[in-house]
């Protein structure tokens, strides 16, 4: 009959729903989706996890503006410039294109990916990119430590002691080695040390190594 079909198609389509939600909310990355007129219609687990100070204040219905002042709270910005940033980053939901990159007073950074709709919604992913932003700040700053350390090792003029000297103090810094030292060639065999950065008690100036 016809209210047997429509009760069918009613349960796969309640079937479907229930098959998206759960994928959403399965995605490692947080989501979004906004209406046309940038009303909160769903959000996943994974986005609370990344913005945990949302998780007591999100709801359907609440406007995009809303929550970029909340987010704004927590940037790492400084407060005269909060209405220029809340101003820019509506303007670019408004119109997608491409990602941005934003650091909150946690130390997380987050890439954000928006696409419009088909029916005039929008689709936010985000991203915590931090580990890899971590990454690429200690990459910044061992960058001239490897300089040195290559000029130095690289030079044929610089003796031996010398050249283990900057190996050890580059591998100190860059892989926080537990032991790393400053030494000198004491007799045609031995070397002493001449200085520590290392953990106290476990070399000395003048031990011979």
């Amino acid at each position: 009959s016809d209210i047997t079909q429509r009760i069918q198609a009613e349960s796969r389509a309640d079937a479907a729903e229930t098959r998206l939600l759960n994928a959403i909310d399965s995605i490692s990355d947080g989501f979004m989706l906004w209406d046309r007129k940038d009303r909160l219609v769903m959000w996943n687990r994974a986005h609370l996890r990344i913005f945990p100070h949302l998780a007591e204040v999100v709801s359907v219905g609440m406007s995009f503006e809303e929550l970029v002042r909340i987010n704004a709270n927590h940037l790492q910005v400084p407060e005269e410039q909060l209405e220029d940033w809340i101003a820019e980053r509506i303007a670019l939901h408004r119109k997608p294109s491409g990602s941005t990159e934003y650091e909150f007073s946690n130390g997380l950074w987050v890439m954000i990916a928006e696409r419009r709709t088909p029916d005039g919604m929008t689709v936010g992913v985000y991203t915590d990119i931090s580990e890899r932003k971590r990454a690429e700040l200690a990459l910044a700053r061992s960058e001239p430590d490897l300089r040195t350390l290559m000029s130095v090792t690289g030079d044929p003029v610089r003796a031996f002691p010398e050249k283990l000297s900057a190996i050890l103090r580059f591998a100190s810094r860059r892989f926080a080695m537990p032991v790393a030292f400053l030494a000198r060639q004491l007799d045609g065999e031995n070397l002493f040390v001449e200085e520590t950065v290392s953990p106290p008690g476990t070399v000395v100036r003048g031990d011979v190594i």
